[in-house]
Formats: C-alpha cells, sequence, structure tokens
C-alpha cells in the first residue's frame, strides 16, 4: 500500500538510550568516555571533586532509576501505553522517547496492549513498572565493565520501587482528590482498579468523574454498567474516605479536574486526522493541537473529543510502522 510519508523531527535534551552503554559493554574506554559526556552534560550536580568513577556510576545508576521509576509512575496514572519498551527506547534522563506504537487506553484492560505486533503482551500495561526495572538492570550491566562494587549498584537498582511507590501513591493521592495518602488507600486504589477492568469502563473518564461524583454518584455509577454492585461498594468505600480526610470541597474538586484530563490523544481521534489531512485538511489536527495542550479544561462544543470510541466500532492498534 502507497501512504503518504512525512519527515518528524523529535526535540529532547539527548537522545543517549540505555542501549548506547550495552553497545560498547565489552570497552570500558568507550563506556567510560560516554558516562563522562553525559555526567558532564546533564548530571554536572553527580561530579564530586575527588571522587572515584566507581562512586560517580552508583550516583548515576540511582539518579536514572529514580528518574525512570517516576517516569512510569507517571504513565501508569494516565493510562499511557508505550508500547516498544526495549532499552534501546529508554531515556538516560527519565524522558518518555520513542513511543511509536504506544496508546492511552480507552477501556480499561488491566492487561492492555496498544502494540498489536507485541502478542506474549511483554509491554502490557500493567508490565510496565517490572520492564522499565528490568531495564535497569541491564543498564547496570552494562556500567559493570568500569567494575563498581557490585553490591552498591545492587542497592541502587533496589531503590526503584520505593521511588516508584512515591510518586505513584502521590499521582492517586491527587487525582482521587485526598489531602492525605494511608495504607488502607492502597486496597481503596487495587479494588479501583478491578472495578475498571471487571466493567470496561473507559480509564480517562472514569477518573475525570471523580471530582463531580458526590454531586451526581446516579452518572459516576452508571459509567461501570454490568458491574454496579462492585461500583456501588467502591463508591460507598470512598465516599467515607472523603469524609474522613475532609476532601470534599469545591477547591478539591477543581484540584482533581487539573491532575485528571479530560482530553486525551485517542487512536480513533488520530485516525480522524490522519484522514482528513489526507485530503488536505487540517482543521482536525488544528483543534486536538488546542485541546491537548490544555487537556483539563472543558470545552463546550468538543464533547466528541472526549468520548471514547463509537460503541461497535473496531478499537484500533498500531504497530512501530505505523
Amino acid at each position: 500500500t502507497v501512504e503518504t510519508g512525512a519527515i518528524v523531527t523529535r526535540v529532547a535534551p539527548s537522545f543517549v538510550r540505555f542501549g548506547s552503554f550495552e553497545h560498547w559493554a565489552n570497552d570500558a574506554t568507550r563506556v567510560r568516555e560516554l558516562l563522562d559526556y553525559v555526567l558532564r552534560e546533564f548530571y554536572p550536580e553527580l561530579l564530586v571533586e575527588g571522587d572515584s568513577e566507581q562512586e560517580r556510576v552508583c550516583r548515576f545508576l540511582q539518579e536514572v532509576t529514580h528518574r525512570s521509576a517516576e517516569m512510569v509512575a507517571d504513565w501508569q496514572t494516565v493510562g499511557f501505553c508505550h508500547g516498544v519498551m526495549n532499552t534501546d527506547n529508554m531515556s538516560i534522563l527519565g524522558l518518555t522517547i520513542d513511543y511509536g506504537p504506544y496508546g492511552f487506553m480507552d477501556r480499561f484492560r488491566v492487561n492492555h496492549v496498544c502494540n498489536h505486533s507485541d502478542n506474549q503482551g511483554r509491554y502490557a500495561w500493567n508490565a510496565q513498572p517490572a520492564i522499565v526495572h528490568w531495564n535497569l538492570y541491564r543498564l547496570a550491566s552494562a556500567l559493570m565493565v568500569l567494575d563498581p562494587d557490585v553490591d552498591a549498584v545492587k542497592e541502587r537498582l533496589q531503590t526503584f520501587e520505593a521511588s516508584f511507590l512515591k510518586r505513584y501513591h502521590a499521582n492517586l493521592q491527587a487525582k482521587f482528590g485526598l489531602r492525605t495518602w494511608q495504607a488502607d488507600d492502597a486496597q481503596l486504589v487495587d479494588d479501583w482498579w478491578r472495578l475498571l477492568h471487571n466493567s470496561g469502563a473507559d480509564f480517562t473518564l472514569s477518573f475525570r468523574a471523580l471530582a463531580h461524583a458526590s454531586k451526581a454518584p446516579e452518572v459516576f455509577l452508571s459509567l461501570f454498567e454490568g458491574s454496579e454492585d462492585q461500583a456501588q461498594a467502591w463508591w460507598q468505600a470512598y465516599s467515607q474516605r472523603l469524609k474522613l480526610d475532609g476532601s470534599d470541597t469545591p477547591e478539591q474538586r477543581d484540584a482533581m479536574n487539573r491532575v485528571n484530563p479530560l482530553y486525551v490523544l485517542r487512536n480513533h481521534l488520530a485516525e480522524q486526522a490522519i484522514q482528513a489531512a489526507a485530503k488536505d485538511d487540517a482543521s482536525e489536527i488544528d483543534t486536538l493541537l488546542m485541546l491537548l495542550r490544555d487537556p483539563d479544561t472543558e470545552r463546550a462544543g468538543f464533547e466528541a473529543y472526549a468520548m471514547p470510541p463509537p460503541e461497535g466500532s473496531a478499537e484500533l492498534a498500531v504497530s512501530c510502522s505505523s
């Protein structure tokens, strides 16, 4: 099939990846040169006069682990699936790059796969944190040619979970409109994911509806068709949690809307814009750009751009060649 081509320019502070170090993993001189460059250009705060190379390796790995953990925590809490998380697509700055077959979830599935070439579900939504952690081990393996202390390296890698959970819980605290995060809130979140999965509710719209659920609970509960009893039980637990926290205020609801976007780049909207552009009509692209620059603000007349794909329509899947 002959299709229209395009040249796309990507911009980032750096495109050095985990794989850049893996490429030279058997060459200490090259790995050293690359590490020195990265530290000098992007992590000067990690350079300490008189320190050893082994210490620099550990500080670098600690920072990359922390940034990568926060990055994937952000993905999880907006329903973003990267699609192709090999080490060549992992930034040493904790940036989201090289997301060709990516997608934002419509109907929630805990094991959602956005890349139709990923037949085994290796990069499914629920697998993303573990894959990032695995990739960090691959980066560490490439750095071992510089002979850092093995136990110190393991210690840095083991900080991933704490960094991930801290960011993940902070994001969810804001999205659920809670003033504080309590240990029991993890169960509330687990029950929320279970409700979304069982009902197939829309990820983005379900979170968005939380801010107004106390004013119109019947509208909120209608999102979970087929799981009404489960939704009612979750709603009662959530309502009680808000009361204990004193969180159900207009100010808190406004804050929730600022972290629960109404508009995301859904595949069917992107395809709609592509089809229009093929007919020399760029208006859909302009509309999407306008909405996605300020995805939290509801705009009259653009209700269709917040909606999931029409009922019964096939879910668009993408691949690395899309």
